[in-house]
């Protein structure tokens, strides 16, 4: 079995956060949410955006989403959809603990 080690801090990947999905991070933590449980936390802010069972189901493709630069976006809908997304992430570091600004978006 191989061990697990950390990998090198850069400042490539000093601020990175990665979400591991299949309860992988419940299962070394029972505190730490399931992505189904981070989208019920944000899911009365997004209604407005996306349909309710799209954020319920898949948290990371409305995330996704909401950070495309996708050409059929005009400049008011992108902006919305940059605020929307720094909500959630506000809203998700609460949630985890976690202070705001202590990651980039």
């Amino acid at each position: 079995m191989q061990s697990l080690q950390k990998p090198p801090v850069s400042p490539d990947n000093a601020k990175d956060v990665w979400i591991l999905g299949a309860g992988f991070s419940k299962h070394i933590c029972h505190d730490m949410p399931l992505i189904s449980e981070l989208a019920e936390i944000v899911n009365d802010i997004v209604v407005d955006r996306f349909d309710s069972a799209l954020v319920l189901n898949n948290l990371e493709l409305a995330l996704s989403e909401l950070r495309s630069d996708a050409p059929w976006k005009s400049a008011v809908d992108k902006y919305r959809d940059m605020v929307l997304y720094e909500q959630i992430l506000e809203r998700l570091q609460n949630a985890l603990e976690i202070p705001y600004g202590t990651l980039d978006s």
